[in-house]
């Protein structure tokens, strides 16, 4: 144990208490409370293609009673000093506060955020597009919180086919989630230079991507501990995939020609066991063109491609951000390779940073602070302190750990956001004011779901959905198409929130059965269109009344 310092003293303590600022510190936190208030003491953060961005901050104060719950849901930015002087933002919206303790002289407390995405987390909705982009429905889920307005663009080299009928049935951030993955869409953030605010960026080429300010990022090894800006471990990964992904879907529209779209891993990835199929029935109509089963089956392989090489590093390299790209220098088994090889898409970063403050390494560790992670990380790497020319108290460091893929290849998420398994609902015929009957060529209908909140019960509720008859051939069968105001049971193909089929018709307290004889009539009864005439068939089952 170290010998006591004069300056460890209670009353030098106490007097370096009252002068604690941000000044020159590593970390700096501005937040609605003002200038100095919190001061941030160590960080761990994540951050994903694709899934955003989490901080989470151990924070000291000299202010005691500090009201927590004001910082829920507000922005703050994190500051991180570069070690040329400069600092870069990180801003985000708290989502968690907590208090872990007091020493006397200070409070500690830890707080947590993210990017507005997370907000999509909080809201679910249940509604329907028809013909719609895809980027044109994100943007409308966007557009619901007013975080995000402004703060997000799309950068897509394709272009892509209307989603002719579209369900979200799920949290915001699932359906989001589960249309990028579905188009072969990734996004990252890019921070604003004043530190007022993040943009998303959505894209489907890795070569849309940016690179880092310093696009060349050397190997350094665990040698001697000029580890500001370099690599300091670089390892990598290859795993076993399926080799051959084949789909078929089926259309009712013709219903003799059945869809296959198949693709293959390619051999450069290894030879992989030709058994290693994936078959999947993609369900009904998934795609109207064989480009678009194509598109699919592409997809599909060059997620599997992606995860097949991987390479994972540890830096000291402050500017590091998920979706920038970088060229390797000076690792022995990659400096022969050509520009091309060397350059990496960055997938996901964990950080793990210490403040550089006075006090730091005596201030009490409270239960749920980050200093034992933070201690594990440091010893794992054999590194226990990064030594900053702007440093005086020599306590502060800043280390990440990455993965990255070759930038040549196509980034594609894995689908871990499935479709919602629909079960039976009732729904509402609908169609034109005027009209009591409204139907198509193949008896069709359209209906308003239970839950529609936004369509106004008129023909534009759904897309055309089929309805089950009796019995249905060609030329011949049982038909009695559903009339506007009837309820009816709605299923899903496959459980597919966009397939739906009508499978049955209800009576309820405004549509009442016309025999109410416990049973004993039963029949057949329509109505003349517009008017109260009818044709009927009754059988009366009563005892010794049977009749016709």
């Amino acid at each position: 144990m170290p010998s006591p310092s004069p300056n460890d003293s209670p009353r030098s303590q106490a007097r370096i208490t009252q002068h604690l600022t941000q000044h020159r510190r590593l970390l700096q936190l501005d937040s609605p409370l003002g200038p100095d208030v919190l001061l941030p003491q160590r960080l761990i953060a994540t951050e994903r293609l694709n899934d955003g961005y989490e901080v989470t901050v151990d924070l000291l104060s000299t202010h005691t009673g500090i009201a927590l719950e004001q910082l829920i849901a507000q922005p703050v930015t994190l500051w991180i000093r570069q070690h040329e002087g400069e600092t870069l933002p990180w801003h985000g919206y708290v989502h968690t506060a907590k208090r872990l303790g007091s020493d006397g002289e200070l409070d500690f407390c830890q707080l947590s955020f993210s990017s507005w995405l997370h907000f999509l987390r909080f809201r679910k909705d249940a509604r329907i597009w028809q013909d719609k982009r895809t980027e044109d429905i994100l943007a409308e889920v966007f557009n619901n919180h007013p975080q995000a307005r402004g703060n997000y663009r799309f950068v897509l080299e394709r272009t892509y086919v209307p989603r002719s009928y579209c369900t979200q049935y799920e949290t915001d951030w699932h359906f989001v989630q589960r249309l990028m993955e579905e188009e072969g869409w990734f996004a990252h953030h890019e921070q604003r230079e004043d530190g007022n605010g993040h943009v998303l960026v959505i894209t489907d080429n890795t070569w849309n991507l940016p690179g880092l300010p310093q696009q060349d990022i050397a190997f350094h090894g665990a040698g001697p501990r000029d580890e500001l800006d370099k690599i300091l471990h670089w390892s990598a990964s290859r795993t076993l995939s399926s080799k051959t992904w084949r789909g078929r879907s089926d259309d009712y529209k013709s219903p003799r020609m059945q869809k296959e779209a198949e693709e293959q891993v390619m051999p450069e990835y290894g030879q992989l066991p030709a058994q290693l199929e994936m078959y999947e029935y993609t369900g009904a109509y998934s795609f109207a063109q064989q480009a678009q089963g194509n598109r699919q089956a592409d997809l599909q392989v060059e997620q599997w491609e992606s995860s097949m090489q991987r390479y994972a590093a540890v830096s000291g390299v402050r500017n590091l951000a998920c979706g920038r790209w970088f060229r390797l220098e000076e690792h022995p088994l990659h400096r022969a390779e050509p520009d091309r090889e060397r350059q990496f898409v960055i997938l996901a970063i964990d950080w793990f940073i210490e403040n550089n403050l006075p006090l730091s390494h005596q201030a009490l560790d409270f239960p749920g602070s980050l200093s034992a992670t933070l201690a594990a990380f440091k010893e794992s790497i054999r590194r226990e302190r990064q030594v900053d020319e702007t440093d005086n108290e020599h306590t502060g460091h800043c280390f990440n750990r990455f993965e990255v893929q070759r930038r040549k290849l196509p980034f594609r998420a894995a689908r871990t956001h499935a479709r919602p398994v629909m079960l039976p609902q009732t729904a509402i015929v609908v169609g034109p004011a005027s009209e009591e009957v409204y139907t198509d060529h193949l008896d069709r209908i359209k209906v308003q779901f239970r839950w529609d909140r936004i369509n106004p019960g008129n023909e534009a509720a759904s897309c055309w959905v089929r309805v089950s008859y009796p019995n249905a051939g060609q030329s011949w069968g049982a038909i009695q198409v559903p009339r506007i105001g009837q309820e009816v049971i709605v299923s899903f193909l496959n459980g597919d929130p966009d397939r739906p089929v009508v499978t049955g018709r209800l009576f309820n307290g405004e549509q009442r059965p016309q025999w109410h004889t416990n049973g004993r009539l039963s029949g057949v009864k329509s109505k003349e269109f517009g008017g109260t005439g009818f044709n009927q068939m009754v059988m009366d089952d009563t005892p010794e009344q049977n009749r016709i």
